[in-house]
């Protein structure tokens, strides 16, 4: 990372701030010859359009066939909130290696008590028929939840990202999920406030 103004923008609105993580893992390499997993996380205000093409020249730099992830978080976050706390933390740690600054600001603004929306997402390993029950039973429960919760209005929200193998069912609004949860344990896994696979590269 020499040029580290690609990496960041300045004058875009402070809200707009996110935690990226580029990650080449090993059980998505493995006979991969010489591997070593590599990762670099930061915080950015790019978006994904602008964030794929430095991505791909990060996965670039790996192995031959090497397959590396970008993760996004799913929620936006705080920049003042985590401002502050990066502050504190560098005043607390003054021998800190600034070589290592960008992976801990990274780590600071994941925290939970930065984020600025909450947004949560279904990792969701199955096939499109699948996907289509698993939402079929998510509108459901909206509207179980609904009929008894005057603060939901109308229809159940949600976006479906592909992810390499399969899906991320992403939504906002809070509802009951526990039967849906519970029935869909083997293929679905809640994530809230987390990361999720934004694009990928295999490095031919």
């Amino acid at each position: 990372m020499s040029n580290l103004n690609k990496w960041y923008k300045t004058e875009k609105e402070q809200t707009d701030l996110r935690v990226i993580s580029f990650v080449s893992r090993n059980k998505d390499n493995i006979g991969v010859e010489g591997f070593s997993s590599r990762k670099t996380s930061f915080v950015s205000t790019m978006t994904d359009e602008e964030l794929t093409p430095i991505f791909e020249a990060w996965a670039k730099q790996g192995k031959n066939k090497e397959f590396s992830r970008m993760y996004v978080s799913i929620n936006k976050r705080n920049h003042n909130s985590v401002q502050l706390n990066v502050m504190h933390y560098l005043l607390d740690n003054q021998n800190l290696n600034l070589g290592s600054l960008d992976s801990r600001i990274a780590m600071i603004a994941a925290q939970s008590e930065h984020a600025l929306e909450k947004k949560y997402f279904y990792d969701f390993d199955g096939s499109e028929k699948q996907l289509e029950k698993f939402i079929d039973d998510l509108k459901l429960a909206y509207e179980e939840t609904k009929a008894t919760n005057k603060k939901l209005e109308g229809d159940l929200k949600y976006i479906i990202k592909k992810t390499p193998n399969f899906y991320a069912v992403i939504l906002e609004q809070r509802f009951k999920t526990i039967w849906v949860d519970e029935k869909w344990n083997d293929l679905a896994t809640l994530k809230k406030d987390a990361l999720y696979c934004a694009a990928w590269y295999l490095n031919d």
